[in-house]
């Protein structure tokens, strides 16, 4: 005896298959007869639907992939950005580099006899630094001299803005030059540094030329901005060295930027023995 309901359970059964199946069955047969009466229109225009709908989809994934690339990109431009802040503002040392310190450096280096400058109080403690030497160098046979700035600061974010070519160009300065060499120190070892021309008033009447680096925990560098991705380090100290001269016809350019390679080659592995052990302690 047939169960009651069991027919009409499976004429619904019957209805969803086809109902599953009828759009694949019908794309496939109207793609033979297309334009004959009556039969699979309207489900060809349903399969070509969701075939549209597929193909969208499919379009839509280098869109999603490019976005979620440079959200990735993004994230981790911030994290560094971020790290490096944190480092440029975290202190290099845990006590400041005394003043006595700084002061030992050798009034006779080779043949340069050097003199203390004496800076205004008030440019000191605009510069943010905690140790400081002003010294003009000469030749102690000759006519030449330079001025030597050295500058140790407790943070490294303090001593970046006071570069020649942000102090120079803020107090009238025109930078006419600038370039990287490296000078030799003896035992394969080359010192780092960038030079810089400027001039100011007409005629070239305030030229001078500008040697500059930096001393990072024992290793010389031409920018400091080479540490900040060294975000898990601890940093010693951080100390700027810049020798300055003017330059004037005669002797010339060549001439003055010889004497002054002469002077920071001679004076670099003095300065960099003031410092020795901080980065141990």
């Amino acid at each position: 005896m047939p169960v009651p309901g069991h027919k009409k359970r499976s004429a619904t059964s019957l209805v969803c298959g086809a109902l599953l199946c009828t759009p694949l069955f019908s794309w496939r047969a109207s793609a033979g007869r297309f334009g004959e009466p009556g039969g699979f229109v309207p489900s060809r225009r349903v399969s070509e639907f969701a075939m549209e709908k597929m193909e969208n989809r499919v379009n839509h994934r280098p869109v999603i992939l490019a976005a979620a690339i440079t959200s990735a990109i993004m994230l981790a431009l911030g994290i560094a950005y971020r790290a490096g802040a944190a480092w440029l503002g975290a202190p290099v040392l845990a006590e400041p580099i005394s003043q006595e310190r700084v002061e030992k450096l050798p009034l006779e280096i080779g043949e340069w006899v050097g003199e203390d400058v004496p800076i205004d109080p008030n440019i000191v403690r605009m510069a943010d630094v905690d140790a400081y030497v002003s010294r003009r160098y000469s030749r102690r046979k000759g006519s030449e001299s330079v001025s030597l700035w050295i500058a140790s600061g407790v943070q490294a974010r303090d001593l970046m803005p006071h570069r020649p070519d942000v102090c120079y160009i803020g107090n009238g300065y025109t930078l006419m030059d600038q370039n990287f060499t490296e000078l030799p120190l003896g035992s394969e070892a080359a010192l780092p540094c960038n030079v810089m021309q400027f001039t100011k008033g007409g005629l070239n009447a305030g030229r001078v030329l500008v040697l500059y680096y930096f001393l990072v925990d024992g290793v010389h560098c031409a920018d400091v901005a080479q540490w900040r991705y060294r975000v898990f380090e601890r940093i010693g100290y951080v100390t700027q060295v810049q020798v300055v001269a003017s330059v004037t016809s005669p002797p010339g350019l060549e001439a003055v930027q010889e004497w002054v390679s002469d002077f920071v080659a001679a004076s670099a592995v003095p300065i960099a023995h003031l410092f020795d052990g901080l980065d141990q302690d």
